[in-house]
């Protein structure tokens, strides 16, 4: 692990590959867990670069909204 990155577990129901374009499409580029972590159902997001609170508040905002509509199906 990397204290760059962040690994995220998805909740049950919500397939990785599909949560990944889904983010896409929503300008965010995540990805697959890597080694061990590839089958463990969680996504990676990097923590690097200049990113400000408003950022952060969006990315967090984008992900509860597709979550919650993913959750639904």
């Amino acid at each position: 692990m990397s204290n760059t990155v962040s690994s995220v577990f998805l909740p049950e129901g919500i397939g990785v590959d599909d949560f990944l374009n889904r983010m896409d499409s929503e300008g965010y580029v995540l990805y697959k867990g890597k080694g061990p972590l590839i089958d463990k159902n969680l996504f990676q997001a990097a923590n690097m670069g200049q990113i400000h609170a408003k950022d952060s508040r969006e990315f967090i905002n984008v992900l509860g909204r597709v979550l919650a509509d993913m959750s639904k199906k």
